[in-house]
């Protein structure tokens, strides 16, 4: 099913460009930085969501539930954790649609959150009792979001690393301004002439 996923994707952006000549893949890059990573986030944070309330849906409901204990538990935390960050990679994706500047730390902040999520969310779900433990969809979404989001959150720590958090044409201003030899009011050279009268120095 995975497969034919990034399959299917794959396919549909190819024919997207060979058709109406748009790159989706250079129109995602275009929007911003880290774009196909909140793209990819907010995707398996709606899997992962779906797939939680099936299984709590399916076994843990009624008047005779199939499991109880720490599989329910664990697959509340999936619908929990699956809402809360389709909201906050959403958010970033509509956001950098729209092309509007996003705050370089609110992104860190979510994306710290999301990861947090998505490390206690593997260990929780894919654990021997978890809701995640067999081989499925909810398996591999809840590891994938984990590695997407360390992906993401390490972007972010390189970026503060070389100091590109959006105030580079702060930062190039300020270089320009204090470039030796930049000329200022008080660097005019003093005039002196002669009152043709007194020969005083004005």
């Amino acid at each position: 099913a995975w497969a034919s996923l990034f399959w299917s994707t794959a396919i549909m952006a190819n024919f997207t460009q060979s058709a109406v000549g748009i790159d989706v893949m250079a129109e995602l890059r275009s929007s911003g930085k880290r774009m196909t990573i909140w793209t990819v986030l907010f995707a398996l944070s709606v899997v992962i969501f779906a797939n939680s309330a099936h299984v709590y849906d399916t076994a843990c409901t009624g008047d005779d539930p199939d499991e109880e204990g720490f599989f329910c538990t664990s697959a509340g935390y999936g619908i929990g954790s699956g809402v809360l960050c389709s909201l906050f990679t959403g958010n970033v994706v509509l956001t950098k649609i729209r092309g509007v500047s996003y705050l370089f730390q609110t992104e860190v902040i979510l994306a710290g959150i999301v990861f947090l999520l998505y490390t206690f969310g593997v260990s929780i779900l894919t654990s021997h009792s978890g809701a995640g433990a067999p081989l499925g969809n909810l398996y591999y979404g809840s590891w994938a979001s984990f590695i997407i989001s360390s992906l993401c959150l390490k972007s972010c720590w390189e970026d503060y690393q070389r100091g590109t958090t959006g105030s580079g044409n702060n930062a190039a201003t300020n270089e320009h301004a204090n470039t030796p030899g930049g000329n200022s009011n008080n660097d005019v050279p003093e005039v002196k002439a002669n009152n043709q009268y007194g020969g005083d120095t004005i």
